[in-house]
């Protein structure tokens, strides 16, 4: 019985320590936290927050991710932190690190916590109010189970970072498609994969993860405070898109990089305003900008996670690449309007084309100037960029190797199977021919483009080589996508929107169709030719 009593006596007394703790951890915070932090986070994060190794490592000092809940701080040192995280800085408000912080729960008792936190949360301009002990206690048993580190996103979705400021898009939400598209779908006809809450009030594609294609679409609503004429302005690699209540405002179109900003101006009144923004990335590289500007709006309001580059003039200089007298200039890759695995050639006399490596065919014809390097030299090869000439003439941009069960039929690209794609190369011949090699299917191809300096055009002779069984079945070519084409006057000639137009020699004739001209294919065994002269009007 006495020992009942005395062991009822130590629990007491345990509990009565316990529940005095929090104040006798308080009473040492300033000394024992200054200490552990220099022996356990110092290392990283440098003794003044800011940072180790000139900010290589995520600053302390005023960070947002130590401010509000401490339930936040507490499980990053419980539990550690990886993935990507946005921590702002002096120089850049929107500082994205992919570091790993390794958990210190078993390292660290809970009033070391305390200490530390207590000292980072209320140094270097940091003011939180202090953590007691018992919230330590609390987090470290309801995730006792836990075995993995947090990610970002997912420790944000738990604990979102909330700010004294209304975000710049309020109720923002974004909804992430999985696909692949060469231009904007219609995301009404299409079921999202994953909805999130964008708790900053910022686009940011983030939320996408690691896929190489996809699709997004952003909702909310924009305050209004004063009503006038306002300007938005986006950037995107590949395509986009912003609509304020329901009218579209500005769009970039096709496939492309960074530096192809748009604008758009709409009237809006005061009060809010629903705002969306779709966006899909085919390939490469992908980002999204977007930013406003209006009455009471000094300048450009960010819209976006990525901040907008909107100066005005060159951002880059001029590197002219022109083909020598008599000669032919090549340029790999990057075309803005072709695909990634685009050839560009330039020939003297001021013609010029951009040959699909991907999709087997001339997407892109222009005149005068060739093409300037000056972007991929200072930009490192990121993004795209337009001929640098005039009377550009965009003649597809899909594979044109495909199959038709009839006239009416949607097209079939040839891709896989006996019609898959196979380039292989290409190489300059005499009087400035430029020859591309290669397969469909069983089917070895020949294309030759031959520049034609008295007219000025380009005449297109394509061999098409059959084995004597086992060609593509129903098999065509599409010659033109996304144009108006009409009939011209003389036989086998048709217009190719306002200013050019095709002369097509084969032993079938062209079939019309709503923004498209495509060739059918009635391929005997051997050789087979066809001929394309495209003439500017």
């Amino acid at each position: 019985m006495l020992i009942s009593n005395q062991g009822h006596l130590r629990h007491i007394a345990l509990l009565f320590i316990v529940s005095l703790s929090p104040l006798l951890v308080s009473s040492s915070v300033a000394e024992d936290g200054k200490a552990l932090y220099t022996l356990y986070c110092s290392a990283c994060h440098a003794p003044d927050g800011k940072g180790a190794n000139n900010g290589a490592f995520p600053p302390l000092a005023k960070s947002p991710w130590l401010g509000g809940t401490a339930d936040r701080s507490i499980q990053i040192v419980l539990h550690g932190l990886q993935g990507e995280i946005e921590v702002p800085t002096d120089k850049d408000p929107n500082k994205i690190y992919n570091l790993v912080m390794p958990p210190q729960g078993g390292a660290l008792t809970d009033p070391q916590i305390v200490a530390i936190l207590n000292y980072v949360r209320n140094s270097w301009g940091n003011k939180n109010k202090p953590i007691l002990l018992n919230e330590v206690v609390k987090n470290r048993r309801a995730t006792a189970a836990r075995t993995s580190m947090w990610q970002g996103k997912e420790l944000l979705k738990k604990y979102p970072i909330h700010s004294n400021t209304p975000p710049p898009i309020e109720g923002l939400i974004s909804k992430v498609y999985h696909g692949s598209w060469k231009k904007r779908p219609d995301f009404s006809k299409l079921e999202p994969k994953a909805t999130y809450e964008e708790h900053k009030g910022l686009i940011s594609i983030a939320n996408a993860g690691n896929l190489k294609s996809f699709g997004m679409v952003w909702e909310g609503q924009i305050a209004i405070a004063r009503k006038g004429n306002y300007t938005f302005t986006l950037d995107s690699d590949d395509g986009s898109a912003i609509y304020i209540d329901d009218k579209l405002v500005t769009e970039i179109k096709g496939l492309g990089g960074m530096g192809r900003a748009k604008s758009g101006k709409t009237k809006l009144s005061k009060g809010l305003h629903d705002i969306r923004v779709e966006y899909f990335e085919f390939s490469g590289e992908e980002a999204i900008t977007l930013a406003m500007q209006g009455p009471g709006i000094k300048s450009h309001l960010r819209l976006s996670a990525v901040k907008p580059n909107i100066k005005k003039g060159p951002r880059w200089p001029s590197i002219p690449i022109d083909p020598p007298v008599n000669g032919t200039a090549f340029y790999r890759g990057f075309i803005d309007g072709s695909t990634p695995r685009s050839i560009g050639v330039g020939y003297h006399g001021g013609i010029n084309l951009a040959f699909s490596a991907d999709n087997l065919n001339i997407e892109l014809l222009w005149q005068e100037r060739f093409y300037d390097g000056g972007h991929h030299w200072t930009g490192r090869g990121q993004g795209n960029e337009p001929p640098a000439g005039k009377n550009t003439v965009k003649l597809t941009s899909m594979p044109v190797w495909g199959t038709l069960d009839s006239a009416t039929a949607a097209w079939q690209a040839a891709d896989q199977g006996e019609t898959k794609r196979r380039f292989r190369g290409y190489q300059l011949g005499e009087n400035d021919r430029t020859t591309f090699n290669y397969e469909v299917g069983s089917l070895k191809v020949s294309d030759v483009s031959t520049p034609e300096f008295d007219t000025k055009g380009i005449t297109r002779t394509i061999t098409i080589d059959a084995p004597s069984s086992g060609a593509p079945e129903n098999l065509h070519l599409m010659i033109c996508n996304g144009l108006d084409i009409k009939a011209a006057d003389s036989a086998h000639t048709y217009l190719l929107g306002n200013n050019m137009q095709v002369e097509v020699s084969s032993n079938s004739s062209a079939l019309v169709r709503s923004k498209e001209l495509i060739l059918p294919l009635q391929l005997k065994p051997g050789k087979n030719q066809i001929t394309l002269r495209y003439q500017w009007k």
